[in-house]
């Protein structure tokens, strides 16, 4: 036996040994993969055709599909990704990749089982001019009952948020970057997240009525991270915050913001302007 005829036999055992391990551990390995390389698995064989549907991390990263225009075969995907009557042709003639990012996204979201998901991670920057992207599929996310959620967009016009994310009882690390001019104004009604111990935003202008929603509704929070943020507050105050940091150019002379945290064990305050 040559070392070419070695090589394939130790390939293909080596393939049958993988596909032989239980679906728990499978999904657990898919789960390290970009969803779209995830999903593609399912091209192997039978063992594998569902497989990506179990596995408990989503990531969609609108990148991946802009430097893989060209090498994406739609036919690969729609056979075990239907979207039914409203499927419409996302390729166009300018290469734009952000249509058939988005008939990914709702094609995933469509045939997932609905098992509980451990996190979810978004990236939207586009390279050319502002494209509004739903966030109505966040409303999706939430009955999943995810620990994580992390969203970064990049040049969004208008961000419409789905109010159900702050009340998501399961979430524990929450991250919200939208980098846009002008700045997001974070609105929800109301606020309820009974777990959360980590939050991230950037690019948000946050108001005194947002920060008690906040902290009323975050009973447990530790880290708070504002990024960029236009701070429209008087006063931030918790019992339990144990890390505050704020990176901001949006303080002014007039303006004083008293903190009131008396457990925080790290404090980190930064801005690019008078503060």
């Amino acid at each position: 036996m040559d070392n070419s005829s070695r090589l394939c036999v130790q390939m293909n055992g080596g393939i049958y040994r993988i596909s032989g391990l239980p679906d728990p551990i499978l999904t657990h390995i898919l789960s390290f993969l970009p969803t779209k390389e995830a999903v593609h698995t399912c091209l192997l064989s039978k063992r594998w055709k569902n497989m990506w549907a179990s596995v408990p991390v989503l990531n969609f990263v609108l990148k991946e599909f802009r430097d893989g225009y060209s090498d994406f075969k739609i036919e690969d995907y729609e056979t075990y990704i239907h979207r039914g009557n409203e499927f419409e042709n996302p390729y166009n003639e300018y290469h734009d990749p952000r249509p058939l990012f988005e008939w990914f996204l709702h094609g995933v979201l469509e045939n997932r089982e609905p098992l509980h998901l451990g996190s979810l991670q978004f990236r939207w920057a586009p390279d050319g001019g502002c494209r509004q992207v739903s966030m109505n599929w966040l409303d999706d996310i939430v009955l999943l009952m995810p620990r994580v959620i992390s969203v970064f967009i990049w040049k969004h016009p208008c961000l419409d948020f789905p109010d159900s994310v702050f009340s998501c009882t399961s979430l524990e690390n929450f991250e919200l970057v939208v980098n846009n001019v002008p700045k997001e104004l974070v609105s929800p009604k109301s606020i309820s997240l009974p777990s959360l111990k980590v939050l991230h935003l950037g690019g948000q202008v946050l108001t005194d009525d947002f920060m008690k929603l906040l902290f009323l509704g975050c009973l447990v929070l530790e880290e708070l991270e504002l990024d960029e943020c236009m701070l429209v507050v008087s006063d931030i105050s918790s019992n339990v915050l144990k890390k505050l940091v704020i990176n901001s150019f949006n303080f002014n002379y007039d303006d004083q913001i008293q903190i009131s945290c008396p457990g925080l064990l790290y404090v980190d305050v930064c801005s690019l302007g008078p503060t």
